[in-house]
C-alpha cells in the first residue's frame, strides 16, 4: 500500500502544470484501474475512489450535487453485483 501511495504522490508531483491538474479522485481511480487491469468501467473506479473520501468535506460537497449523488449511488449498487474477493487471502 505504501508503494501505491508513493506512486500517487509522484504522479501528482510530475503532472504538467500547463494542463488541468488531476484531482485526488482522478489519480486514485487511475491507479485502481491500472492495479485491477482495467477489469471494470471508469465509473466503478471513480465510485471506489469517492468511497475512500467518505466522511470528508470533499465527499460531502460531491454528494450534495444531485447528479453526482445519483450516479455514485447507481454505480455502487452495480459494484455490489461484482464478484467479491477476499483480500485477506494471499
Amino acid at each position: 500500500m505504501k508503494a501505491l501511495y508513493i506512486a500517487i504522490c509522484l504522479i501528482a508531483m510530475f503532472s504538467s502544470v500547463s494542463k488541468a491538474q488531476p484531482t485526488y479522485n482522478d489519480i486514485m481511480a487511475s491507479a485502481l484501474k491500472e492495479f485491477d487491469s482495467s477489469s471494470y468501467s471508469d465509473d466503478i473506479y471513480n465510485a471506489i475512489a469517492w468511497e475512500g473520501l467518505r466522511g470528508t468535506a470533499a465527499y460531502a460537497s460531491f454528494m450534495a450535487d444531485p447528479e453526482n449523488s445519483k450516479k455514485y449511488n447507481q454505480t455502487m449498487e452495480l459494484a455490489k453485483l461484482l464478484p467479491q474477493e477476499n483480500c485477506s487471502q494471499p
